[in-house]
């Protein structure tokens, strides 16, 4: 619903503004899978990558996703503000990624490419301390009262005010038969309005009751949430959600997780956010968690919601499982 004319937000938020020449922006995630048994690779996917020199991305983080599983995914998220210099920095390592030395290598590779109109995205930090996309900012805008209500994230995605930002699919299709990209290259192109969204946790500043309140009462809530969404696609609408640990660009350890998840729609990540028991759980608790510090805890939130024109997704995995990404839900290219 749309806000109130009279509404006062509980708590003050703000959103990243960019600079005026800036109306497209890139986001792309570039993972590595090996096996928990596997040596760790990674240094070698930095130094390929190329995450420092020319066009090199504005932002990067860095992240590992576990999930208690058998495998483990590296990955890095990175940002540029301006397309052209992505393409040219994906162009210089094409000849790296498109080598059949991956195919043979032992470990899968995978990027999911995202690049949206600036009136397709929004953001939402709790602090002038943002990560993400909001690290290109040139100042935060507010307190804003665009927060803090059902419909707040349709209101802030400029976009919407014209475009109902409906997908082009009215329900998810039934997952595929498993397809194992070992030894090939998979290509697929989602649906028109896909709905992504990166939501992150920053506890670095938290006092001790802080902490023990986090750990104890907001973590399991979130990590509950999101396991619901990894594994319910067909009742919640979500394609894919990874839960991970950010990492400093070195490896070490930080005090910050973040999820992101593909919804089939806007209007999906919205009905979750709204009615289901999960995502109330962890509205409640986080609420609670603010009226318990004064409204003015120390644990840092953030987002960045996009819909994603279909032209401005690139989904591309090598030598990865079959349930990696969007593999189960779409017609896959070998390329």
């Amino acid at each position: 619903m749309p806000m109130k004319s009279d509404w006062e937000p509980p708590y003050p938020a703000f959103s990243a503004a960019f600079d005026d020449q800036v109306d497209q922006v890139v986001m792309a995630y570039y993972g590595l899978i090996r096996d928990t048994s596997a040596p760790a690779i990674t240094k070698d996917f930095m130094i390929h990558l190329g995450l420092r020199g020319n066009d090199a991305p504005t932002v990067v983080n860095r992240a590992v996703n576990s999930n208690g599983h058998a495998s483990v995914e590296d990955v890095f998220v990175l940002y540029w503000t301006d397309p052209a210099s992505y393409r040219r920095w994906e162009s210089e390592r094409s000849h790296w990624w498109l080598s059949d030395d991956r195919l043979h290598e032992g470990v899968g590779y995978w990027r999911e490419v995202f690049a949206p109109p600036m009136d397709h995205l929004e953001t939402l930090i709790s602090s002038h301390e943002p990560i993400g996309l909001a690290e290109a900012m040139t100042e935060v805008r507010g307190p804003i009262r665009e927060h803090a209500y059902w419909g707040a994230v349709r209101d802030r995605i400029p976009a919407s005010a014209l475009n109902p930002l409906e997908s082009s699919l009215a329900t998810l299709p039934e997952p595929r038969p498993p397809i194992h990209s070992k030894g090939q290259r998979l290509r697929i192109t989602p649906h028109e309005n896909l709905c992504i969204i990166r939501s992150g946790q920053n506890w670095s500043d938290c006092g001790p009751e802080e902490r023990r309140i986090y750990a104890s009462d907001l973590a399991p809530v979130l990590r509950e949430g999101m396991e619901f969404l990894r594994t319910h696609p067909l009742e919640s609408g979500c394609l894919s959600c990874r839960l991970m640990d950010q990492l400093q660009t070195d490896g070490s350890k930080t005090d910050k997780t973040f999820a992101t998840a593909l919804f089939l729609s806007l209007r999906h990540l919205e009905e979750w956010a709204e009615h289901h028991p999960t995502h109330l759980a962890i509205f409640k608790t986080f609420h609670d968690f603010v009226r318990k510090r004064n409204f003015a805890p120390e644990l840092k939130l953030w987002h960045e919601v996009a819909v994603l024109p279909a032209n401005s997704v690139t989904c591309e995995y090598i030598n990865c499982p079959p349930m990696t990404g969007l593999l189960p839900y779409y017609q896959a290219e070998i390329w």
